[in-house]
């Protein structure tokens, strides 16, 4: 660790601990692994305490996702955090924000994402359930009490930021990924499909979108489910989450557990009265929404190789790509479209972890 980040941490760790001196002499800071983030986090050990430490970017206010809304009065991640505490939404508690400092000190809630209990054998049902119980909750809260303030209810999934994400495919997942550029032809299939998508995404019921509702943003603490990496929420796709879960690039679900979530999700979102669709318009906004997410995502990971300097995601290329085409084959629009990205990416289908 650098000594800068010790220097920054420890007199903000003293503020917090209000003059604990005790606690702040068996201070330890324990590097936490991070994914594709520009933030750093670090665990305090005090020998009865522990705590997280956010160090944030020296752009606090650039997201690791692609959004349209400029600097804010407040980050994000503490604006995000407030609506959703107000709904009784499990987030981890703000113990101390020093955003001058780049400073945001959290609970710990510990390691076990849901991605880390399944690997140790943890009932899959049970949680999964529960995921799917307190998306519906959340998107219950924000559809009852939207909050103008908080910058959720003032960006959304709109025709711009699909397509971008659409095209971001093209560039990385496709061009970079593959060291050959696009014919006119090529592109405008493929802009076609994208735009038949996207059309469709953007006209079924719009709500709360977490934008990344998946195993590792999921943790057990203390028989609590905890949300966590919400500060790029916005309005978007009912869908769109239950898609982020069912089509998570680290945990596969075969085809039956696929409709049973599903239907689970259909059925509790009924029951909360929250605007859905009819059970076949249901299903297809799902598979429009994978084919959406999931290229994206082959293309996301690409670019966080090429542009951050992290391969740690590219074995999840193959799943993804999968997921995509095997929606994109339940439709008979998309035959083109789907014939030219299995051409063009075969060999990176191949390997599915």
């Amino acid at each position: 660790m650098e000594n800068l980040d010790i220097e920054k941490i420890v007199p903000i760790f003293q503020k917090a601990m209000v003059g604990d001196r005790e606690a702040v002499a068996r201070l330890t800071l324990q590097p936490m692994a991070g994914d594709a983030s520009t933030r750093r986090y670090f665990r305090i050990h005090t020998g009865s305490r522990s705590l997280v430490v956010m160090l944030l970017p020296e752009d606090i206010h650039k997201s690791d996702e692609i959004t349209k809304d400029g600097p804010q009065n407040e980050l994000p991640f503490l604006q995000v955090a407030r609506f959703l505490a107000k709904g009784g939404i499990r987030v981890p508690d703000v113990v101390l924000s020093q955003v001058r400092d780049r400073v945001i000190i959290l609970e710990d809630v510990g390691d076990d994402t849901i991605e880390r209990l399944l690997q140790q054998g943890a009932n899959k049902q049970a949680l999964y359930k529960a995921a799917i119980r307190q998306m519906v909750k959340i998107h219950k809260w924000a559809h009852e009490h939207p909050e103008p303030s908080c910058i959720c209810f003032n960006r959304a999934f709109d025709w711009d930021l699909l397509m971008w994400e659409c095209h971001h495919f093209t560039q990385w997942g496709m061009e970079a990924l593959t060291g050959r550029a696009l014919t006119g032809k090529e592109q405008k299939v493929l802009d076609l499909a994208f735009e038949t998508i996207v059309r469709h995404l953007t006209a079924v019921p719009q709500g709360f979108v977490h934008r990344d509702f998946q195993s590792r943003n999921l943790m057990l603490h203390d028989q609590e489910l905890v949300v966590i990496d919400f500060q790029d929420a916005l309005i978007g796709p009912y869908i769109y989450d239950i898609t982020a879960l069912l089509r998570d690039s680290y945990v596969y679900f075969n085809p039956r557990e696929t409709e049973f979530y599903l239907d689970y999700f259909y059925d509790l979102r009924k029951d909360a009265g929250l605007e859905t669709e009819s059970k076949e318009a249901f299903l297809k906004t799902f598979h429009f929404q994978t084919i959406q997410r999931k290229l994206k995502d082959a293309g996301r990971f690409v670019f966080i190789d090429r542009q951050k300097g992290n391969p740690k995601f590219l074995p999840n290329i193959p799943r993804s790509l999968n997921y995509a085409v095997s929606s994109m084959s339940m439709f008979s629009e998309f035959d083109e479209a789907r014939a030219l990205i299995t051409d063009w990416l075969a060999e990176f289908m191949q390997g599915e972890p």
